[in-house]
């Protein structure tokens, strides 16, 4: 939606794509395009720049708000394009896709460049950019950053090569970044100083997708499993937990502001201070017995 949020847009798969300009309380279909594959899109500041991106459709944009749509003439055209990020002012977008590679523009769309130094044959899920277009992050089976507009990437190894990631988010300056596992096994994972290092938040879910706020103070995901959402704040050195408490899962950590390590120590305290009283318990049921027992003997 647009920074003040008056405008929004939304895309349907093996549909249309649908827009408001009062906040989500009315939308029109816009069916000028057709039925498309839709998977994403992403808009400026003031709502006027847009670009959609989905199954074998290309990149769609417009500069006046969705009145009328202009195909990207890329190479990716014939791809799975599943992600799209734009810029506050809609000079500079990114696109990733499925097998379809990472590419970015740096005029509107007029041309666009593939990055081809990420490797090929990824599968490209999600994508998310600074409000000016400097910092860009996009997830594959890595998390890749970009700190120049995509001019050059930096794959971050510390978390691994092999997860299956599904989103991507950031804040508005780029420092604050979060993103989330796919699978049921998965986790939410953030980051504090612009993607450089990551911690993980301990709660596995079906997640399906994340947000970060403007200012970087907040984040949320949401996942499947009952259609909830896990609020968490970014710390300074260490990453908001959770716990969960049932099937809805209330969000501990999150809300108070603990953060993981500190977390491991009450439970780790919790622990064994229940196993001190067991041990206490059992002791001082011997002592009685053995009370019992003497006092029979005497008598």
């Amino acid at each position: 939606m647009s920074s003040d949020g008056s405008k929004a847009v939304a895309v349907v798969w093996n549909g249309h794509i649908w827009s408001s300009s009062d906040g989500g309380t009315s939308w029109t279909e816009d069916v000028s395009l057709g039925v498309q594959e839709w998977r994403g899109v992403a808009m400026s500041s003031s709502g006027s720049e847009m670009a959609a991106v989905g199954d074998n459709t290309g990149i769609w944009l417009t500069s006046n708000g969705g009145t009328t749509w202009s195909q990207a003439q890329t190479a990716a055209s014939t791809g799975m394009l599943t992600s799209v990020a734009i810029s506050s002012d809609g000079s500079k977008i990114a696109a990733v896709g499925d097998g379809g590679g990472v590419w970015t523009s740096v005029d509107s769309g007029a041309s666009w460049t593939e990055q081809t130094t990420l490797g090929a044959g990824l599968s490209w899920t999600s994508v998310a950019m600074s409000s000016d277009g400097s910092k860009i992050a996009a997830v594959a089976n890595a998390i890749w950053v970009s700190s120049d507009g995509g001019t050059s990437w930096v794959e971050d190894t510390s978390v691994g090569s092999t997860k299956n990631w599904k989103a991507v988010a950031m804040s508005s300056d780029g420092s604050k970044m979060a993103a989330i596992v796919g699978g049921s096994a998965g986790s939410p994972w953030t980051s504090s100083d612009g993607g450089i290092t990551w911690q993980e938040v301990p709660y596995s879910q079906s997640w399906q997708d994340v947000g970060v706020s403007s200012d970087g103070s907040k984040w949320k995901a949401g996942h499947t499993k009952d259609n909830s959402l896990l609020p968490g704040t970014f710390a300074t050195t260490t990453t908001t937990a959770a716990t969960t408490s049932g099937a809805v899962g209330s969000s501990v950590g999150a809300e108070t502001g603990l953060d993981s390590v500190t977390l491991a120590i009450i439970i780790s305290t919790a622990a064994v201070v229940a196993c001190l009283c067991c041990v206490g318990i059992v002791v001082l049921r011997r002592r009685s017995q053995a009370g019992d027992d003497v006092q029979q003997a005497v008598v």
